[in-house]
């Protein structure tokens, strides 16, 4: 009988990523085409341990080098009060240093919008 090769490492991230760098390129290049930009809207799926936690730490990884705010939430209850409360900890936390940088939208099913513009 075959081993199960499947090895959970929580999305601990490997030494390489093979066969996704399309799938990242087009995440990259929606960055560069800013808010709205189709390749922004990616959805990874598929069975356990096919790589959907590394994938996310590694488009993570890509917006914070772009200079964009990454929040990481899990969604579970309370999940729109913690990104809530984690966009104003970082428009907190930028407080003067924010010239250029703005909170333009946040938006879900359940939440149904906010803009914010710190002047």
């Amino acid at each position: 009988m075959m081993q199960n090769p499947f090895r959970p490492s929580a999305g601990a991230t490997p030494p390489e990523i093979i066969g996704r760098a399309g799938v990242l390129d087009e995440f990259d290049y929606g960055m560069s085409l800013g808010s709205g930009a189709p390749g922004l809207l990616t959805i990874f799926t598929g069975a356990r341990g096919i790589g959907k936690t590394v994938m996310l730490g590694a488009a993570q990884d890509m917006a914070r080098e772009r200079g964009w705010l990454v929040i990481s939430e899990t969604a579970t209850a309370g999940f729109m009060g913690r990104i809530g409360e984690a966009v104003h900890q970082a428009i907190e936390e930028l407080g003067s240093r924010s010239q250029g940088r703005r909170v333009t939208a946040i938006a879900s099913r359940s939440w149904h919008g906010l803009d914010y513009y710190r002047r």
